[in-house]
């Protein structure tokens, strides 16, 4: 299967060298922004066989509609870089950052296996409806987004031949937690529970989390996962609530577990960052209740996620850039499709 990554930078991504190691054959989208070295990031690429780098003013010159519709310094422009690789025919696409550093070269072979063979093994439910798995972090860390207002308590069974659309893989030492646990705790993550190394699928009925970075998709739930601007930091969290509604209809389950990512996390301004969060907080619950009333005819997942938008539009839960930006990326994957 033609497998791409994609992540966007501001800065060097030198760790594209290790990831290189991993795969010669995995097409590389690098995207840039104003901010971005693009002289250094270039020279970088040049020796990073089979990638490509999109500067800020390469990405004007694409013809997409969402490009127009996201501001300049915003990471959302990763949705450029899904566009591109579905353009060049990617049927997995991996999103990564760079400061994710993989721990074994066998990093995309993981996600690659996951993705393309039935899963056997531990499903986990929530009593509460709700999945953490930062709960399975050493020491447990709960991961970003995932709502301060409920807890986290498993159901566990055993499935066979799970179809698998989304590996969230865990990231270690600095994992993607929020600004108040980093404020207050900031955990050091060395080890996991035996229930990430062996892997495990969250159950259809129950919501759950994931973000941006150490993740692979599925082409076909692209529509879904777009990265959602305006909304500070759930961009990424928000776009996974949707996309596990969608997920649900056509059966396919977000996997947990491998592969691993170590997280030299860039420098943030944390109380910036907690600015960025607490609007969020308020609203993914009733996003997720939302999404759970929404009645999808199961067409094509860019024309559920359109009837999703629209319930979100009449909703008021996020502005309307947002969903404007994302009816832009809509149409965008659709003329690719």
């Amino acid at each position: 299967m033609k497998h791409a990554c994609v992540l966007t930078t501001i800065n060097v991504p030198n760790v594209l060298q290790l990831y290189r190691a991993c795969d010669p054959a995995v097409r590389f989208f690098v995207v840039g922004d104003k901010k971005s070295d693009d002289i250094a990031t270039r020279i970088l690429i040049d020796t990073v066989p089979n990638s490509v780098y999109y500067s800020y003013d390469d990405q004007q010159q694409l013809g997409y509609g969402t490009n127009s519709m996201l501001p300049a310094n915003c990471i959302q422009r990763r949705n450029i870089g899904f566009l591109e690789a579905v353009k060049w025919g990617a049927e997995i696409v991996t999103s990564i950052d760079d400061d994710n550093i993989p721990l074994d070269l066998s990093y995309f072979g993981d996600m690659n296996c996951r993705l393309q063979w039935p899963f056997n093994g531990v499903e986990i439910s929530g009593k509460d409806g709700w999945f953490d798995v930062g709960q399975y972090l050493q020491p447990k860390s709960p991961h970003r987004g995932f709502p301060i207002q409920k807890k986290h308590n498993p159901v566990y069974r055993g499935v066979t031949k799970a179809r698998i659309g989304v590996v969230a893989g865990v990231c270690m030492a600095d994992p993607d937690i929020s600004a108040t646990t980093r404020i207050v705790s900031a955990p050091d993550v060395q080890q996991v529970a035996q229930l990430l190394e062996a892997g495990c699928v969250v159950a259809h009925d129950t919501r759950t989390v994931w973000n941006s970075q150490n993740t692979s998709v599925l082409r076909e739930l692209l529509p879904a996962w777009g990265m959602i601007p305006f909304v500070q930091r759930y961009d990424d969290i928000f776009a996974s609530l949707i996309c596990k509604r969608i997920m649900r209809d056509r059966e396919l389950h977000v996997h947990f577990g491998k592969p691993f990512v170590l997280q030299q996390r860039n420098q943030h301004d944390l109380v910036r960052d907690l600015k960025g969060e607490v609007d969020g907080m308020a609203t993914a619950i009733k996003l997720a209740d939302l999404l759970d009333q929404v009645i999808l005819p199961n067409k094509s997942v860019a024309a559920d996620c359109r009837i999703i938008w629209d319930a979100i539009k009449t909703s008021g839960l996020m502005p309307f850039e947002a969903i404007s930006a994302m009816y832009a990326y809509l149409t965008d994957c659709e003329a690719l499709s």
